[in-house]
């Protein structure tokens, strides 16, 4: 009978409430806050000193265009020598932090690294936020950067020079224009591990929560209806070997007929009405933490050279 029990408990567990938790995400608030619409936040952020007025003017405005094409926010930061000691992973905590600062958490938009501190190997990183998550994560690998921004790339050790760079940002705003998938497709999703943010489009719209994506949650129940059908398969083989009887069950059997006669016979009922109640279940939900400074969403991906 325990074991009976442990079955039916573990069945009910895969096939309900593993269900239920995962649906968390539907009932977790929705961060996404979208691009503002304020092109003149975004820009190069040049620490390193790289260019005069007038190329520092000429690339902000292509940069501004672009930010208005994609209706998101674009930044390009040249980190100068106090940058040189970073760690690769600390570079990508202040690529995320440092766009959080600027637009505000969850925003729509980019921020691109390009490291001139003279580390070496230098470390170019590519932080995502927003749509701009599911637009590019699935676009930012060593293909990405050595076909678009690297070949206008120093090597590391080898002199900066600013017309170098400035066709790295051109070849970058390339990128983000030819390379964007505006797919909105339903089983299309991205989960930051270090914030637990989980990206995707539902009816169109782009959500960012705590929890699991609508396609993850089928996945699940799906797995889980199956599980409990085969413990349940299992439950039942179980009992079925374990009560076996040698004879039939009919009351003849434990009924001498020589011994046995009846005069009368008749059917009495105790009671004729019966009552049936409905069972109600709750399930509860919740959420989790981050990791950063800032709590804001991010994906994103580096190259070394």
């Amino acid at each position: 009978m325990k074991k009976f029990i442990f079955s039916a408990v573990l069945a009910l567990i895969c096939v309900f409430i593993l269900p239920l938790n995962a649906l968390k995400a539907d009932a977790a608030a929705n961060y996404a806050k979208g691009y503002s619409g304020d092109k003149d936040l975004s820009g190069i952020y040049d620490q390193y000193g790289l260019f005069d007025s007038v190329e520092y003017e000429e690339i902000n405005e292509m940069i501004d265009a672009y930010s208005e094409l994609l209706e998101m926010n674009i930044v390009v930061f040249l980190p100068d020598s106090l940058y040189i000691d970073n760690s690769d992973y600390e570079t990508e905590i202040f690529a995320d932090d440092c766009y959080d600062e600027i637009f505000g958490e969850d925003t729509d938009g980019v921020f691109y690294y390009i490291d001139i501190s003279g580390k070496s190997p230098a470390y170019d990183y590519l932080s995502t936020s927003g749509k701009a998550v599911l637009w590019y994560q699935d676009k930012i690998d060593d293909r990405t950067f050595e076909g678009f921004m690297i070949p206008h790339l120093p090597v590391s050790g080898e002199e900066i020079k600013a017309e170098q760079i400035h066709e790295a940002i051109t070849a970058f705003c390339d990128f983000l224009m030819n390379q964007k998938n505006e797919s909105k497709s339903f089983s299309r999703h991205y989960k930051d591990s270090s914030s637990g943010k989980v990206f995707y489009y539902k009816n169109g719209e782009l959500y960012i929560t705590r929890g699991n994506a609508p396609s993850t949650v089928i996945f699940i129940t799906f797995v889980s209806f199956l599980i409990g059908i085969v413990i349940s398969l299992i439950t039942k083989a179980c009992i079925k070997s374990h009560y076996k009887f040698k004879a039939s069950t009919s009351p003849d059997v434990y009924v001498s007929k020589q011994k046995s006669q009846f005069s009368v016979q008749t059917d009495t009922f105790l009671r004729t009405h019966t009552t049936r109640t409905k069972i109600e279940s709750s399930s509860s939900r919740g959420g989790g933490g981050g990791g950063h400074s800032h709590s804001g969403g991010h994906g994103g991906g580096g190259y070394h050279r």
